[in-house]
């Protein structure tokens, strides 16, 4: 879903250029209004790697060129325009759902990670080694996990025979 957002942006920016400098520009010629691309290219990067912190903002940001395209639909008189507003609805509508479905998605793994931790009597810190399970609850953590304060027997062995030498 992160690609599909990806590919909306990038067809957003490739859009937006090719209508203010070419299709239907405001003046002949274009016009400075195709400076509206650079905020959709500060998280094209990041978007690009799937990261999902730049979701939240950017699934707001998004509105306003839906906001435009919806604008240029309706009240512009050329009719030529009339795709190209379409074209910019449909791409910020896409990018706009499939950032609200990936940042609930995330939300909603976070909170059942954080609700199977709490019911198993786990105080496990996401600090250290890829890919650990729990030896207390056998929760599987899938990102950075050290094990800081479980409070379990198999904790102390686990601490025991996993834990780097100390300097002598």
């Amino acid at each position: 879903l992160h690609r599909v957002a990806a590919l909306a942006l990038v067809a957003l920016i490739a859009l937006c250029l090719a209508w203010e400098l070419h299709f239907a520009p405001l003046k002949p010629g274009g016009s400075w209004l195709v400076l509206k691309v650079i905020p959709l290219v500060l998280p094209l990067r990041s978007g690009l790697k799937g990261n999902l912190y730049t979701l939240p903002w950017t699934s707001m940001m998004i509105l306003l060129y839906f906001a435009e395209g919806v604008m240029r639909a309706w009240s512009d008189p050329v009719a030529e325009v009339l795709p190209w507003a379409i074209a910019e609805i449909v791409l910020s509508l896409i990018y706009y759902f499939c950032a609200i479905f990936l940042s609930l998605a995330s939300q909603e793994s976070g909170q059942a990670a954080q609700q199977g931790r709490k019911s198993r009597g786990c105080q496990s810190r996401q600090i250290g080694l890829r890919g650990s399970v729990c030896p207390a609850c056998s929760t599987a953590w899938p990102s950075v996990t050290i094990f800081r304060s479980c409070r379990s027997l198999s904790y102390r062995r686990f601490r025991r025979k996993h834990a780097p030498n100390p300097p002598s």
